[in-house]
């Protein structure tokens, strides 16, 4: 027979309570019990067993943190799910730390409601059932906060990512650079073009490149006129060109004869009113004048630009946080489990020298440094009574230790472009024979760095020790590697893995 669930829906709009119950009543076993306010929803609490409650946030007498915390006093295994319309990463991060299970935000969906609904009574029943339950109480809170906090991080980064669609494929600001360079001698004509970008040491702006090259535009173009209309620029902070101010004599005296300085256009990159950079454009191919047109397209190319140079320093920053989370998240799964210690780290540095040893190129070999370092991290929601345990995994066990992979994947492929570093984290333990998991990819259809990194994993997992056995020898390994080899293993990558063992004797002991 199956279980008749008690829920609480706590909201004081009659509409949200009235949709939710007869929903929730349609779809399964269940008696939904409503309240319109705080104080009437705890009254429920105390006279009905509740499974799971949804309580609006904000409700007249006692609101949903506060009711939160009450339930948590009066039965902290009743898991609370907060209803908000005013989602921010400090409202989650708080619902949290006072003891929600979950957050909803309006408007959502019934499929939201369900899968929040099966999470926090699932993991209700595991608190019930585990007999170290104030232990494990303190670690889940503590991996739900840290879930919360980097899918905020993801979140935030993804975002960057769609402000960014102008320069989608630009990754750095030098890149950018020679964008903006060729841009700039494409859409005005020009046969000469410089861009002078601000050194923050110096606080000057240095030339970082020209078309043709700095060697031909310092010919046609004296440094002091160079400098100068660039300091203009950066004081006036607008376009100016040579034919429309007057160029001081000691420059003028430069060109000789009935000579005149040459038509130049600068445009300043400013970054929140500050000047960052500055693009000159001369030599218009058809010998005319820079038109109106002209100038407006320049004018918008350096304003897209400026927003893209300020992006880049910000998703630069950004990225910098979100992977130093992913790393600490890392070392909090290697701190859990004091067996795996420095594991991620020996991992990722066999594979970069198999990688080396195949002639990968440096984009991948950067990737699977990346990879490898994070490519246990699904392991973070993997319950620690598994994860740690001291004695063989049953087959149940083992079927969710062998999900690690997937959520490590999901984790990192929030960000847009990390795809090839999502696939290798998926794939690494895939086998040659198609045995492996989680999709049972066979051959060359497993990403070659996931193939790569299959061998390094399984050479450390051999070698470390673990608390139901010891760590095997070296040459041990070895030997096992290269009997699977063909099966398990990627041959090539096998014999990589042998040559590199070669050239360092301290592995291979």
């Amino acid at each position: 027979m199956k279980k008749k669930w008690n829920i609480l829906v706590a909201d004081d709009e009659a509409e949200v309570r009235t949709s939710l119950k007869e929903s929730l009543e349609e779809i399964i076993a269940c008696t939904v019990h409503t309240a319109s306010d705080g104080i009437e929803a705890f009254d429920r609490v105390r006279s009905v067993p509740l499974d799971c409650c949804f309580v609006d946030l904000r409700m007249p007498r006692l609101d949903g943190l506060q009711l939160t915390e009450k339930i948590r006093e009066y039965d902290n295994t009743v898991p609370v799910v907060i209803i908000t319309g005013y989602a921010s990463l400090d409202v989650a991060i708080d619902t949290m730390r006072r003891g929600a299970s979950d957050f909803l935000i309006k408007p959502f969906s019934l499929k939201d409601v369900m899968v929040s609904f099966k999470k926090v009574t699932r993991e209700r029943a595991l608190l019930i059932e585990n007999v170290f339950l104030k232990q494990e109480v303190e670690k889940k809170k503590d991996i739900e906060r840290l879930n919360v906090e980097l899918g905020h991080k993801i979140r935030e980064v993804t975002q960057f990512k769609d402000v960014m669609q102008q320069f989608l494929s630009v990754r750095s600001n030098e890149e950018l650079y020679r964008r903006i360079l060729d841009m700039s001698a494409k859409i005005t004509a020009s046969g000469m073009v410089s861009l002078r970008v601000l050194d923050k040491e110096k606080d000057e702006l240095e030339m970082f490149a020209a078309i043709p090259s700095k060697e031909e535009w310092a010919k046609k173009i004296p440094i002091d006129l160079d400098r100068w209309i660039a300091d203009k620029v950066t004081k006036e902070g607008v376009i100016l060109s040579t034919k429309e101010i007057s160029v001081p004599s000691e420059i003028a005296n430069l060109f000789a004869g009935d000579k005149e300085p040459p038509f130049l256009v600068s445009i300043p990159l400013k970054i929140k009113d500050k000047v960052v950079g500055v693009l000159n454009c001369a030599e218009k191919k058809d010998r005319g004048s820079y038109s109106d047109n002209d100038l407006r397209l320049l004018d918008f190319l350096s304003r897209k630009a400026s927003l893209t140079i300020e992006n880049l320093g910000l998703y630069e920053s950004l990225s910098q946080h979100f992977f130093s989370t992913l790393y600490a998240l890392v070392e909090t799964i290697e701190a859990r489990d004091p067996y795996t210690c420095e594991h991620s780290r020996r991992v990722t540095d066999l594979s970069i020298e198999i990688a080396r040893a195949m002639r990968c190129s440096d984009n991948e070999v950067e990737i699977l440094g990346f990879a490898g370092y994070l490519h246990d991290i699904g392991k973070i929601g993997i319950r620690d009574n598994i994860l740690l345990k001291r004695s063989h995994l049953t087959d149940e066990e083992y079927d969710i230790i062998k999900l690690h992979p997937v959520i490590g994947s999901a984790i990192i492929g929030h960000v847009g472009s990390m795809h090839t570093g999502q696939a290798i984290i998926r794939h690494h333990h895939e086998r040659w024979d198609g045995k492996g998991y989680p999709d049972g990819l066979k051959g060359e259809s497993i990403p070659l760095l996931s193939r790569i990194m299959s061998v390094a994993d399984a050479f450390d997992a051999m070698t470390s020790d673990r608390p139901y056995r010891n760590g095997s020898p070296g040459q041990e390994a070895i030997a096992r590697i290269k009997q699977n080899a063909g099966k398990q293993f990627d041959r090539n990558v096998v014999d990589a893995f042998e040559l590199v063992l070669k050239e360092m004797p301290g592995e291979a002991g």
